[in-house]
């Protein structure tokens, strides 16, 4: 039984990183129609993303477009979206955005939506 998805939304593959557009809303779509089907009807999707956009060739989302990411994947998916991953915690001591971690922008997108 699956009881939550961490979904790394692929750093080398455009067509499910944020940067792929359409083919990201796509992708996590695809994660929401396998959760309906899971045993675990109540299994919750996490967006996965590097900490910084040193730490992967792609998939970094700054904190302003995250923010409208997130409003968008609760307003979508509120049964299925359970929040966001990061990896690792030395790309987030490194990354600073408007003097917080991006950890810390990242939480308090979470806890404003």
């Amino acid at each position: 039984r699956v009881d939550r998805r961490q979904r790394q939304m692929c750093i080398r593959d455009s067509y499910c990183s944020y940067q792929g557009g359409t083919w990201f809303w796509s992708s996590f779509q695809q994660w929401a129609e396998w959760s309906k089907n899971s045993v675990n009807s109540k299994v919750k999707i996490y967006l996965g993303l590097p900490a910084s956009s040193f730490g992967a060739s792609g998939g970094y989302i700054p904190p302003d477009e995250l923010a409208t990411v997130v409003t968008r994947l609760r307003s979508q998916y509120p049964d299925v979206f359970g929040g966001v991953m990061l990896w690792d915690a030395s790309w987030n001591q490194n990354n600073v955005v408007n003097g917080a971690l991006y950890a810390d922008s990242v939480a308090k997108i979470l806890q404003a939506n």
